[in-house]
């Protein structure tokens, strides 16, 4: 109907383009030619000609610019706007939506969020066994490919054997490592290729690769992904068989041009641990 009366159409265009929100134009040029069309349907059935009953149906409607300043009135900008804005922001957390969905799809079966450190670790001592805990706070933190590196948590441990006079002395810790971007993958080789040396030169290598170390058997550096956020990503690690007199360890990584440290002081209040 609307290539029959093109009247109509240029009638509602120019009443229209009064309205400052373009986004309300195209419903309100329908709405106005439907209303027209109606009428001169009326009109047609009344028995005037088609001429005469197009022209009738646009002298009731008045003049186009007057209806169009009332029609602005009522369709305010601010409004669509805000329609316009709130739909944007629905498709923006869509997307990232989507792609938080992605990212951790590559980092199953690693959960999202944060459980508490060390909870699968013996921490009480008993009949048999002694363990003394001590939490450290190290301040060391460092910059590698885009992550930043801290170390949250930290736990030292010795351990007493009363049975059979054994002892060894370990460190457990959390590896944080943030990237600003949320489309960034965990960063597994870190998890990998850190391994730890101390200041009397022990060597802790880690244990995808301790077999090439038989002389330090026993000596490692070894953990598991535990979880992420949207922007941090947590290893559980540790450092066992620790040299009972060593005053800190180091955690390295040196692979692809990139490399950092981490410096674990196992000194408290001017005494040793």
């Amino acid at each position: 109907m609307l290539q029959q009366h093109p009247s109509f159409r240029r009638w509602a265009e120019q009443a229209a383009a009064h309205i400052r929100f373009p986004g309300d134009r195209p419903a309100v040029i329908r709405e106005l030619t439907e209303h027209m069309e109606d009428r001169c349907d009326a009109f047609l059935a009344e028995g005037l000609s088609k001429a005469e009953a197009e022209k009738a149906a646009l002298a009731a409607m008045g003049d186009a610019d007057e209806t169009g300043k009332a029609l602005a009135l009522i369709h305010r900008p601010f409004l669509g706007y805000l329609y316009k804005a709130a739909k944007i922001a629905l498709l923006a957390s869509a997307a990232m939506l989507l792609l938080v969905s992605c990212a951790r799809g590559f980092d199953m079966p690693y959960s999202y969020g944060f459980s508490e450190p060390y909870s699968d670790l013996a921490t009480e001592s008993t009949a048999t066994h002694v363990r003394e805990i001590t939490y450290l706070s190290p301040t060391a933190k460092a910059e590698c490919g885009g992550y930043t590196f801290t170390l949250p948590s930290v736990m030292h441990r010795r351990f007493y054997d009363l049975v059979d006079g054994t002892s060894h002395r370990s460190l457990y810790f959390v590896l944080e490592a943030f990237h600003p971007s949320p489309a960034a993958f965990w960063p597994e080789g870190v998890r990998e290729c850190i391994y730890a040396v101390d200041d009397l030169g022990n060597l802790y290598p880690n244990r995808c690769f301790s077999e090439r170390y038989a002389e330090d058997e026993g000596r490692e550096v070894c953990g598991n992904g535990t979880g992420r956020t949207l922007l941090r990503y947590r290893y559980e690690m540790w450092v066992s068989c620790v040299d009972p007199d060593a005053q800190w360890v180091e955690l390295r990584y040196e692979r692809l041009n990139c490399s950092f440290s981490l410096r674990i002081p196992l000194v408290k209040d001017g005494e040793l641990l």
